[in-house]
């Protein structure tokens, strides 16, 4: 962005900020709650993990927060019911942070309350049983097919860059989905490979913990992102954001990930914390994700092959993908197809 931008755009007084408490870790940050005053607003406060030699260093200081300014202008254009709106951040002096806010008009502190992210509904199913209905959660992947299109059909398109299922907030009271952390590629990319000198899409060691894959790693090992962000390290673009799409969207509709990283540790050879590394391997041979096998026969779904070209200019966009669910979701026979998988009626 412009340095016009830059100098335009001004930080929220942390001091503003009061009745601060945890709410929730991700990946990359903690996430609190807090009020904004003086109008009282209840707001959402992500807290990206800094290194500490950053928080020590004025001039590192002075342009992690020149790096956020950057991120905000475009970010706030972003404006749609399947997408979560940012207020904008704010600098806390003290513990030399960074807050990222979202916007309080939105309620999202109560979407972080009382509803829960599609990778912990897809954990736990129970959590959230009016789910369980093929029409709903058909209703689900559109409205996230619509927040992406949205962010890529902007003026100036905001491309995602690390797409999963923890990125999508479902609203218990009517079960929207809201697309979250998006545009936060360079944010991610200043501080964990720049200041730490580890790839964004790989482990250090090129090895995953068994059982805790990233945890106390900075490291985004990420299996929903395309082959040429996994295989070569490049920046993320719109076309790599629809391959990531298409893998959240089977996920949530036929409850299988993109690919059995187990199974390609067998068939590579390599052990299971390895699966980074059985995971390039198949993206080298230009295997399809595991997931297609599974919608060979679905007409309604089939069409999401094509996000997974290795060919990036040949991929669905965001757009044709929300088209092609609207269609299913006026269709009898996806309900009747998904019905069957998953009750067994």
């Amino acid at each position: 962005m412009g340095n016009n931008q830059v100098k335009s755009s001004k930080l929220i007084d942390s001091d503003a900020v009061y009745n601060l408490s945890f709410l929730d870790e991700g990946q990359f940050s903690k996430i609190y709650k807090g009020t904004l005053g003086p109008s009282g607003h209840n707001v959402a406060i992500k807290v990206p993990r800094v290194p500490e030699h950053i928080r020590k260093e004025k001039k590192l200081v002075k342009v992690h927060i020149e790096e956020v300014k950057k991120l905000m202008p475009n970010i706030k254009r972003a404006n749609h019911e399947n997408i979560v709106r940012f207020l904008g951040v704010s600098y806390d002096d003290f513990r030399k942070e960074v807050w990222v806010m979202p916007q309080e008009r939105t309620n999202v502190l109560k979407e972080f309350v009382d509803g829960s992210d599609l990778a912990t509904l897809l954990g736990n199913p129970s959590l959230s049983p009016g789910l369980r209905s093929p029409e709903r959660r058909l209703a689900v992947a559109l409205g996230i097919a619509r927040g992406m299109s949205h962010l890529h059909n902007m003026r100036y398109p905001l491309v995602h860059g690390d797409f999963k299922s923890s990125d999508v907030l479902v609203v218990a009271a009517n079960y929207t989905p809201k697309i979250t952390n998006f545009g936060l590629w360079d944010f991610k990319h200043f501080f964990v490979h720049q200041t730490q000198g580890v790839p964004i899409t790989g482990i250090k060691s090129d090895e995953i913990p068994q059982n805790d894959p990233g945890k106390n790693h900075h490291s985004f090992f990420n299996p929903n992102q395309a082959p040429e962000v996994i295989l070569h390290k490049e920046r993320p673009t719109l076309f790599s954001d629809c391959w990531s799409l298409g893998a959240v969207l089977l996920h949530w509709l036929i409850d299988l990930p993109p690919w059995d990283l187990q199974d390609l540790c067998v068939r590579y050879r390599l052990r299971n914390n390895r699966q980074l590394s059985a995971l390039k391997n198949a993206m080298r041979n230009d295997e399809d994700p595991s997931v297609l096998e599974y919608i060979r026969d679905e007409p309604d779904l089939k069409f999401l092959r094509d996000a997974f070209h290795y060919s990036a200019i040949d991929r669905l966009s965001a757009r044709k993908v929300e088209d092609e669910l609207l269609k299913a979701n006026q269709s009898p026979t996806w309900t009747n197809i998904a019905f069957h998988k998953y009750y067994g009626q």
